[in-house]
């Protein structure tokens, strides 16, 4: 089946939607029983460590400024496609690393598979360097190579499956990291990637991008389909407005390596940990 009759079955499935993030998906974790001391660095495992008992469908954004962690879950359909924005050198690509370390770290294989699209597959490696990670991992990928076609119509295949009534438990992580290549792939499989953004949070599939914010006008087809935008440093305030979707985001003021994110009605700022110290919970 091609992506455009998949698009055209499933809206009528999912209309009514509520276009909105819920507040209580992101969130500061308050069941902590240990802080971080000063002079440690700041590690994805050791903000995790923190939390007990470990979340279940969860991924871990950063630290936020009263250095407890900011997590956001994985189960909650209304999220929809996630969007990691901001401008060159300002920690895009480490921030959708912590959220895929994290989920990681508290996923076995078989409850969480993680398949990625990059323009530098290099960046990612560290993932199938590691035999504890590489069983959770379906495919790395850069934007041009061919086996991204095939990897697309694979999930295309996964997510059909799904909506008719599989019993395939596995929920699947995608990254598209510099989403503005997307480009590259064939229309069929841009169709479907399109699809499984605006689809995707409903068959198991948490779907997460980064794109640079000056790409923000000539990528609006793509962007405008997220629900929940994670934002950088942005020079420009068009675009940085434009790419938060509620008022008062002030990217022009963060520094490199800080993020925000929109909950309870409010902007929450945060940092990102520290990678390199993988370790899996079970």
């Amino acid at each position: 089946m091609s992506a455009s009759n998949v698009l055209l079955q499933t809206t009528q499935t999912f209309q009514g939607l509520v276009p909105e993030i819920r507040p209580s998906c992101i969130q500061k974790s308050k069941s902590i029983f240990s802080r971080i001391p000063k002079g440690i660095p700041v590690t994805v495992r050791r903000l995790l460590s923190q939390i007990e008992p470990k979340p279940k469908q969860a991924m871990l954004l950063g630290q936020c400024q009263d250095g407890l962690p900011i997590l956001m879950g994985l189960d909650d359909p209304t999220v929809g496609a996630i969007l990691v924005s901001g401008e060159n050198s300002c920690g895009k690509t480490h921030q959708c690393q912590v959220m895929v370390d994290s989920a990681l770290q508290l996923h076995a294989p078989d409850e969480l598979q993680i398949s990625l699209l990059t323009l530098h597959p290099e960046e990612w490696a560290y993932l199938t360097a590691d035999r504890q990670r590489q069983a959770s991992i379906h495919g790395i990928h850069a934007w041009y190579d061919y086996r991204s076609e095939k990897m697309v119509k694979g999930l295309s295949n996964l997510a059909e499956m799904r909506r008719d009534g599989s019993q395939y438990q596995t929920r699947h992580m995608i990254i598209l990291d510099d989403l503005n290549f997307v480009e590259y792939l064939s229309y069929e499989a841009q169709m479907i990637i399109h699809w499984l953004l605006a689809y995707g949070s409903q068959l198991g599939f948490t779907m997460i991008a980064s794109i640079n914010s000056v790409y923000y006008s000539d990528f609006r087809y793509w962007i405008d389909i997220f629900r929940t935008r994670i934002l950088g440093k942005t020079d420009s305030q068009d675009e940085g407005d434009g790419l938060a979707m509620h008022p008062g985001s002030e990217t022009e003021t963060l520094a490199p390596g800080y993020y925000r994110v929109w909950t309870e009605g409010a902007w929450l700022t945060y940092q990102l940990p520290l990678l390199g110290d993988f370790s899996h919970w079970r």
